[in-house]
């Protein structure tokens, strides 16, 4: 199935925040002087590619007029996620020029970030539904990409409440783990418990040196887990359309948690090492 291309018309492309990668952007002199130029998105260059030799410098048929592409920009994969892709840009007073000083179909609202949008949006349909210039064509469609944008959030954060249930049923899984473990090495260190003990070494003592390697296993893990996990996902990231980033609180999160659970899984094991009497453990 062939990709429908969307054009939009501008007075300057600086304004709808697109980054020009390659060639020259649209201005206010390219709108003053009517120049039949457009600046097309690097998705629509990379399909341009497999039908022509080149990209800027090629003309582009729109609505039976050629236009000239000038320059390339990058397209915003996330603005794309609640409205539709514009892939080209072309002068305004070009476009309407051509076609009869026409205005276009769509109008986009820019606000400021404390202002109501749903109100703002009610208003602007109201206004367009009885002062429109093409009302007789048939009814005007409003989209609220802040609403789409908080049900995706919505959305987001009924994943992250799932995933953080499967990390903490994980991380009790790995807390029984590491107290077999410390079980384990205190049944085959009871000889080395009687003998620190014979020589006056504390409850406290020992009880703190399997607290430490407790800690130390736990914290080591997941040290190399995070920087495992944060390798992969800029791995990921390369493949994605937007910038992956850790925050420095999430390294201190992941160390903390991993010594708790060291801290808190070793106390058992290692209290029950202090129990037994010198008999028991140098038999």
């Amino acid at each position: 199935m062939a990709r429908l291309f969307l054009f939009c018309i501008v007075i300057n492309v600086n304004k709808f925040n697109s980054k020009i990668i390659k060639g020259d952007g649209i201005g206010v002199v390219d709108n003053d002087l009517r120049t039949r130029s457009a600046v097309v998105s690097n998705e629509f260059a990379d399909t341009w590619k497999k039908t022509h030799d080149k990209v800027i410098g090629s003309y582009v048929n729109l609505k039976g007029y050629n236009y000239k592409i000038v320059g390339e920009f990058k397209a915003n994969q996330l603005v794309n996620l609640f409205q539709d892709t514009t892939d080209i840009y072309v002068p305004k007073s070009a476009y309407q020029h051509v076609e009869l000083y026409n205005k276009g179909d769509g109008v986009l609202v820019t606000m400021k970030k404390d202002a109501d949008s749903h109100s703002v949006l009610k208003t602007v349909a109201k206004n367009l539904r009885t002062k429109g210039s093409v009302k007789y064509r048939g009814s005007y469609h409003i989209q609220d990409n802040a609403q789409a944008a908080s049900a995706v959030g919505q959305i987001l954060k009924g994943i992250t409440a799932f995933v953080s249930l499967i990390a903490a049923i994980s991380l009790f899984i790995a807390g029984i783990g590491v107290m077999n473990m410390t079980y384990i090495s205190v049944a085959e260190r009871m000889p080395e418990i009687g003998i620190r003990r014979a020589i006056g070494a504390r409850s406290k003592d020992v009880i703190f040196q399997f607290l430490v390697e407790g800690t130390m296993l736990t914290t080591i893990g997941g040290i190399v887990g995070y920087f495992g996990g944060s390798s992969l996902a800029m791995l990921i990231g390369l493949a994605l359309p937007f910038k992956v980033s850790f925050e420095p609180s999430s390294f201190w999160l992941a160390f903390l948690v991993s010594f708790a659970i060291g801290l808190i899984f070793s106390v058992g094991p290692a209290r029950t090492a202090t129990k037994k009497n010198l008999v028991e453990l140098m038999r």
